[in-house]
C-alpha cells in the first residue's frame, strides 16, 4: 500500500461514481460506437448492476487516506470456478500514471486462481491474462 492512497472495499455510497464513470468511460469503446444513448445507458447500466450485485464480485476502492470517501480510483472484478475476470479498472484524471491501477490489481491478485481474464481492454492488460470479452456481455 502506498502512502498515497488507502485501499477498502466498496460500499453502497461508492456506487453513483462506479456507474457514472463506468458508463461515461465505457461510451467511448468502439464496440458501442453508434449505439444511441437511450439503449446504450439503459442496456449498459443493467449490465453493471447485474456484475455488481453478484456475491462473486469484489470491488476494491483507492482513497485518500485521510477521507475514505474521496475516491482515486477502483477495479472490478468477478471471481468465478478457480478463474477472475477483471470488468473494469478506473482512475480518475488527476490520480493517472501513479501506479494506482496497478495497486488496485495487485490487492484482487492477492486472491489466488488458476486463470485470469480481462473483459474490457485496457493498458492494465498483460499477457498471462485472457482477454473475453464474451465475460462482460453475458451479464446483460
Amino acid at each position: 500500500m502506498s502512502n498515497l492512497w488507502s485501499l477498502r472495499q466498496a460500499d453502497s455510497e461508492d456506487l453513483p461514481l462506479i456507474f457514472s464513470s463506468w458508463l461515461k468511460s465505457y461510451r467511448d469503446y468502439s464496440t458501442v460506437s453508434g449505439c444511441p444513448n437511450s439503449i446504450y445507458f439503459d442496456r449498459f447500466h443493467g449490465l453493471i448492476s447485474n456484475i455488481l450485485s453478484n456475491p462473486a464480485t469484489l470491488v476494491i476502492v483507492a482513497c485518500d487516506p485521510n477521507d475514505s470517501k474521496s475516491i482515486f480510483g477502483y477495479v472490478v472484478a468477478e471471481l468465478g470456478q478457480a478463474s477472475m475476470t477483471f470488468h473494469w479498472v478506473y482512475t480518475k484524471h488527476p490520480y493517472r500514471n501513479f501506479g494506482l491501477a496497478r495497486a488496485l490489481e495487485a490487492e484482487i491478485n492477492s486472491v489466488k486462481v488458476d486463470k485470469t481474464y480481462y473483459s474490457t481492454k485496457s493498458r492494465l492488460a498483460r499477457k498471462e491474462y485472457t482477454y473475453d470479452p464474451f465475460k462482460l456481455w453475458e451479464k446483460l
